[in-house]
């Protein structure tokens, strides 16, 4: 087996550069600002938002596959242990 030269970023083509660059859309550790996300106005889109949730909450997919009683069972009351890994 032998060594691979790995290139320095300088030497790197335009892709490499921009795969290895923090954006808004690619953040090397991603955390999600609940309190910003609170202070978002969608009330000049609110129609749209209230469509795109109701999508959500109707979940198309839950008919899509094939599930049986036990999915739709209540795992909330699972021992706190085993709900975590759940």
């Amino acid at each position: 087996m032998s060594a691979v030269a790995i290139p320095s970023l300088d030497q790197a083509n335009e892709t490499t550069r921009l795969a290895l660059t923090d954006t808004v859309l690619t953040p090397r550790f991603y955390t999600t600002d609940f309190d910003a996300l609170d202070r978002i106005d969608i009330s000049s889109v609110r129609p749209q938002w209230d469509a795109l949730m109701a999508e959500f909450e109707d979940d198309a997919n839950r008919k899509f596959f094939t599930r049986d009683q036990d999915f739709d069972a209540d795992f909330s009351k699972l021992p706190a242990e085993l709900h975590a890994e759940f």
